[in-house]
């Protein structure tokens, strides 16, 4: 499941959950077009400027109607148990 979670240095980030204790960030700035993708369904990530789509690993989908690069994954630790994520 992705989420938008905030911002991190002015930027908005989102988590995906890939596993029952680990997670991935992503930067939500369009790597082409610079605007703030959305999270679509919980399931992926969409450019509402061009379209560009991406998956919750942030790989840019092959149907995607924008080919651009992939999202910036961010650093995240996490520590089973604990409430906390951090990202960098």
């Amino acid at each position: 499941v992705a989420g938008s979670v905030g911002t991190l240095n002015f930027a908005s980030v989102a988590v995906v959950r890939t596993g029952a204790n680990s997670f991935a960030a992503f930067s939500l700035t369009c790597p082409h077009a610079g605007t703030i993708v959305q999270v679509q369904n919980g399931q992926s990530f969409r450019c509402p400027n061009h379209g560009a789509i991406w998956n919750s690993a942030g790989q840019l989908l092959p149907n995607s109607p924008q080919q651009t690069s992939g999202l910036h994954p961010l650093r995240v630790s996490y520590t089973p148990g604990d409430s906390v994520l951090y990202v960098s």
